[in-house]
């Protein structure tokens, strides 16, 4: 069998597989912007719509139609993201505003200062503030003043774009916040309760280091375990860095494994059947996953063990392309 051959079977008897990485290439696709959104959406619903008739005729044809679908989600999906709110700021951009909103994603901290998303109706921005006596938890409403700027872009080729990455997570703007004074807490708006308990469970396992440990040794268990990495203090990060570990405080499936890891040590000695196993295991998985904010690389392991261990769970034959396919088209529809 010839190469071109292997890889046609490998990719015809894994759809999940061929079909995610289209959606991949469609989402890379949207950053040349060769179709405006609704053509996007109008070609991938009728190319979505005519796969089942072609099928009877042709099982290619019909599988083309597919991935023709699926290149237009992706593309859609990616011209979207580009497409953020926030035009009814960019005229007080350079000057200092009260920006008032719901904290939408768990906080950011550092040795210094503390980052917040707050998502004030269409708009997001990115406040950064200095650490004071008042930290504030994911669902506050907060009335933030401070200078209103967009982010810089890169100054050099190949350079990491800080403004494209806010964009992707919907962010268009960045507030300086001078002064801890200058943010205060208005009031609890809506949140999802499960990430909120999460996130709490989050800050008393962080308090925890901090009571038990020494300040160095607390913010370097917090970001190994945590994924809070802000803490760190530089020299500790360069001395991971020059010794080839730094890895350790990425969160990722390597973490993921040693919280199951653990699970599975308690299972053993509770000796549960194979099926409370299971559910165990997955209660454990999404617990981690939303304690350590559900991070894409943490999401995407948490995605693969689960499929893994229900495959085990049934009695199934195990596929990890499959799984990583799967996974990977969780991380791209964030």
């Amino acid at each position: 069998m010839s190469f071109l051959s292997s890889c046609w079977e490998f990719l015809w008897t894994r759809p999940l597989v061929t079909l995610s990485g289209t959606f991949a290439v469609g989402i890379l696709a949207s950053g040349a912007k060769i179709l405006a959104l609704p053509p996007a959406l109008i070609l991938g619903i009728l190319a979505l719509v005519a796969a089942p008739g072609i099928w009877k005729r042709s099982r290619t044809l019909a599988g083309a139609a597919l991935l023709v679908a699926f290149f237009a989600a992706g593309l859609a999906r990616g011209l979207m993201a580009l497409n953020v709110p926030g035009a009814d700021l960019a005229a007080h951009v350079g000057h200092h505003v009260t920006l008032t909103g719901l904290v939408s994603e768990a906080p950011d901290p550092r040795a210094d200062r503390i980052y917040y998303v707050l998502t004030c109706g269409d708009t997001r921005a990115l406040v950064r503030v200095p650490r004071g006596p008042a930290a504030y938890r994911y669902g506050d409403l907060l009335a933030a003043r401070g200078l209103l700027l967009t982010p810089r872009d890169p100054g050099n080729p190949g350079e990491f774009d800080y403004p494209a990455y806010l964009l992707r997570r919907g962010i268009r703007y960045v507030l300086v916040v001078e002064a801890p004074e200058d943010l205060r807490r208005t009031g609890q708006g809506p949140a999802n309760p499960v990430l909120r308990l999460a996130l709490v469970l989050r800050d008393r396992v962080a308090l925890v280091f901090e009571r038990t440990m020494p300040p160095e040794q607390a913010a370097l268990m917090k970001g190994m375990v945590l994924g809070l990495r802000g803490e760190i203090a530089p020299e500790v990060e360069d001395a991971l860095v020059r010794t080839g570990v730094v890895h350790v405080l990425s969160v990722s499936g390597l973490h993921v494994g040693f919280v199951l890891g653990f699970w599975f040590a308690v299972a053993r000695g509770l000796r549960l059947p194979r099926v409370p196993l299971f559910v165990g295991s997955i209660l454990v998985l999404i617990l981690y996953t939303l304690v350590t904010g559900a991070r894409p690389p943490v999401v995407r392991a948490a995605v693969m063990t689960g499929l893994t261990l229900g495959a085990w769970a049934l009695g199934r034959e195990r596929d990890w392309p499959s799984a990583l396919a799967l996974a990977a088209r969780k991380g791209l529809l964030r």
